[in-house]
């Protein structure tokens, strides 16, 4: 009898604690190209990594890594993929279309030549609060030269209302020899966001430190010659 009893509090218990403390998780899916992060099982984002070159469409729509979030059901993303409006607009992507080495240029932007290659997840951290993945990615141009390294880590936290997910995005590029410059306008350099091509522009606010803006085009996340850059976002 006291077996009994206390095999049924541990069920009680573990019926409590349990999803608590496993609230977010992370699903690699290599045969498809990415990387899931859940909360509770709903779908927050998706970190695109795969790279195919058997024709000259898939060529293009994997040449650079991004991240997908999807909406507060985890039914779509609320980013942009492949195809569409400006094709080379991906979701929460870094990229710069006058990048330098030692003078010769490459478009790590549109990705004429260009390509953003993972290689390896480098660290995962999973808890009730949030989950972290960093990705190992290289940087190539269109000779097939490492032009960067780099570490781009995701961080995914719950997010105080009415926002449902707050997302950290931070890069540490690396020259891999000569001297590198990170150069473009502002719309076409650094860290961007881009929504899904169905997105209601008329009716989206958007926000950036607590300040409304009219459009995304006055939000850019531009940064010249420095290596480090990190950017936090509310959905």
């Amino acid at each position: 009898m006291k077996t009994h009893a206390f095999l049924c509090l541990a069920a009680a218990c573990a019926a409590v604690v349990c999803p608590a403390s496993a609230a977010f998780s992370v699903k690699d899916v290599p045969a498809e190209g990415h990387l899931d992060i859940l909360e509770d099982g709903r779908l927050v984002g998706r970190y695109m990594y795969g790279r195919d070159k058997s024709s000259k469409a898939l060529d293009f729509d994997t040449a650079k890594t991004y991240l997908h979030v999807f909406d507060a059901e985890g039914k779509e993303t609320i980013t942009k993929g492949a195809g569409g409006e400006l094709p080379h607009h991906r979701g929460i992507f870094i990229g710069w279309n006058k990048l330098t080495v030692d003078g010769k240029a490459d478009d790590l932007w549109h990705m004429k030549g260009s390509e953003q290659l993972h290689q390896k997840f480098v660290d995962e951290k999973v808890d009730a609060t949030g989950a972290s993945i960093t990705s190992l990615v290289t940087w190539k141009g269109k000779s097939g030269a490492t032009l960067l390294e780099e570490r781009r880590t995701m961080t995914f936290r719950k997010a105080p209302a009415p926002a449902y997910l707050l997302v950290d995005f931070s890069s540490t590029l690396t020259a891999a020899g000569g001297e590198v410059r990170l150069e473009g306008d502002p719309e076409h350099a650094g860290l961007q966001f881009r929504p899904a091509n169905e997105v209601e522009r008329a009716k989206t606010r958007f926000l950036f430190n607590s300040t409304e803006y009219r459009s995304l085009d006055d939000i850019c996340f531009y940064l010249r010659n420095d290596p480090c850059l990190t950017c936090t976002l509310l959905y």
